[in-house]
């Protein structure tokens, strides 16, 4: 199999001067897809209007994923696929927490203040018998332990997906320093 995936932060919307204001940093992240070509894009940090700006400009992609709070309205973990490549044939989001399906939920002994998340899709490939699985996460940037509990929960998530009938991926943003995984 001959598959490009990238993981990329796309970094929330906020009003930020010059090179990182959006309005520009769009058009970066668009030569570089164009440039590569990846066939799977593991997003973190997009919200709707900027998934929809990169829609606009990628015709060739689609992307699944609900956002952090089941709103629709806050940063999603979208995953974005080259639609003349793959297929896509399931998905599915849980959310990191002891509840996990359910949207925004936050555990307090975690110690994140914010709700983390994962999607995930599977996809047919042409000519391959087995399929692609992409997982995609953004895990807590304060809390070393939600880190870890994160990592456990989508380990635990992952064992369905048995590696004879499908390749499995796991793009995200683990906010994680030099040496610690």
């Amino acid at each position: 199999m001959n598959i490009k995936l990238v993981t990329l932060n796309l970094r929330h919307d906020k009003p930020d001067p010059g090179n990182n204001a959006w309005t520009v940093r769009k058009n970066a992240i668009v030569a570089l897809i164009n440039h590569y070509k990846p066939d799977i894009i593991g997003t973190q940090e997009g919200k709707a209007h900027q998934l929809l700006d990169l829609h606009r400009l990628l015709p060739n992609y689609q992307s699944v994923g609900c956002d952090r709070t089941g709103t629709g309205t806050n940063e999603h973990c979208a995953i974005f696929y080259h639609t003349q490549r793959l297929n896509c044939i399931e998905t599915g989001d849980f959310f990191l927490s002891n509840t996990p399906e359910i949207p925004g939920s936050i555990s307090s002994e975690w110690g994140n203040p914010l709700p983390r998340m994962v999607s995930w899709a599977i996809f047919t490939l042409a000519g391959e018998s087995k399929t692609l699985t992409c997982v995609n996460t953004h895990l807590d940037y304060k809390s070393a332990k939600a880190r870890e509990l994160g990592a456990e929960l989508i380990r635990d998530r992952l064992t369905p997906f048995h590696p004879e009938n499908t390749y499995l991926f796991l793009t995200g943003d683990f906010n994680a320093d030099p040496g610690t995984v």
